[in-house]
């Protein structure tokens, strides 16, 4: 959901706000209207924690194979080292890098993701890291909200909010392809395919790139592949209670996927749970980090210990929440880490 760009442009920000502001606006009158329910309401909320612990070096390893996503299908990348991977044991085999671009509406290019292989000091797999917005027409789908949910035909009764089911939909085949170029099949296919092959996956993304990461996940695991642990930054809502269901059965498990969130980003707030009488509700498991950038496990769905502690139009002014993380070295999750970093000169634009 956002771009960078340098201090002598910060004066194009009211161009680029004042839609969002309009929608924001929208949606917390309708989230007042609503009402703002409790955790308690949540029927599939999970009270016990993952055998596998939240580990922060992990978490700096994903947003760094995250930020990465934002450079963009820049070829500087195959010999670019992922430093806090390499801290914590896991390779990214830099060369194996393959970029996945879709057109969305009238704009190439809006929808970006890598995939690449990687190893840990036990087991090969491969990595997927979806990008978040950085086009107008990306920003045009992650705020598709009022449109109708459609069905996931992943699970029974599942529905999913339509712009992000039709961004997985335009590429599913495409990755399913790169993946298979990379040595990365289900494991069906194992047997056919060279000693080197894997069917283990990891996923990450950013904003808009993590709800389609959530729903891919989803996908992937019933292609069979082994989806493992992965790291979701900043997500909204994907999708209905018995979406949430189903995903926490599958994936909130000993070795799960953390959703991280950050202070009063109001992008986790949406959709709002309640709107035009559909009930979007967020997955397992949520890392929030304070205003303090400490860190809260928080074991149910929806769960005011954490980012529901605020509601959506106190956060509407912390709309640069949505791209500062206490867990890479720029203090974005947005910046490329290709370029210098310029802590203090840079804006984040949501587009």
């Amino acid at each position: 959901l956002c771009l960078h760009t340098t201090a002598r442009d910060f004066s194009r920000w009211p161009e680029f706000m004042a839609p969002l502001w309009r929608i924001l606006v929208t949606w917390a009158l309708w989230f007042v209207a609503a009402g703002h329910p409790t955790s308690a309401s949540i029927s599939t909320a999970r009270k016990t924690s993952p055998d596998w612990p939240y580990e922060e070096p992990v978490a700096r390893a994903f947003a760094s194979l995250t930020s990465a996503s934002y450079c963009g299908p820049n070829n500087s990348l195959l010999n670019w080292t992922c430093g806090p991977c390499e801290d914590v044991g896991i390779h990214l085999d830099s060369s194996t890098l393959r970029f996945v671009e879709r057109r969305e509406l009238i704009q190439p290019r809006s929808t970006f993701l890598l995939l690449a292989r990687l190893s840990t000091r036990t087991e090969d797999g491969c990595v997927i890291s979806f990008r978040g917005s950085t086009t107008i027409t990306n920003w045009i789908e992650d705020f598709r909200f009022w449109n109708t949910p459609v069905p996931f035909e992943w699970c029974k009764g599942c529905y999913v909010e339509d712009g992000f089911s039709s961004i997985w939909r335009n590429v599913k085949d495409e990755v399913l392809e790169k993946l298979r170029d990379i040595g990365c099949v289900p494991r069906h296919e194992l047997g056919n395919s060279s000693n080197s092959s894997t069917s283990n996956l990891y996923i990450t993304g950013h904003s808009l790139g993590a709800a389609v990461g959530t729903l891919a996940m989803c996908t992937l695991q019933g292609w069979g592949y082994n989806v493992g642990l992965s790291y979701l930054f900043e997500s909204p809502r994907v999708g209905n209670l018995n979406f949430v269901a189903a995903f926490d059965h599958e994936f909130a498990r000993r070795i799960p996927m953390y959703r991280i969130t950050h202070s009063r980003d109001p992008v986790p707030h949406l959709p709002p749970r309640y709107l035009t009488g559909f009930k979007y509700e967020h997955v397992n498991y949520e890392v929030f980090y304070d205003d303090q950038n400490v860190w809260h496990f928080c074991v149910r769905e929806e769960d005011r210990s954490c980012a529901d502690q605020y509601s959506l139009p106190t956060t509407l002014r912390f709309i640069s929440d949505h791209c500062a993380s206490p867990l890479t070295s720029s203090g974005s999750l947005c910046h490329c880490p290709l370029h210098p970093s310029t802590t203090g000169q840079v804006a984040p634009i949501l587009v």
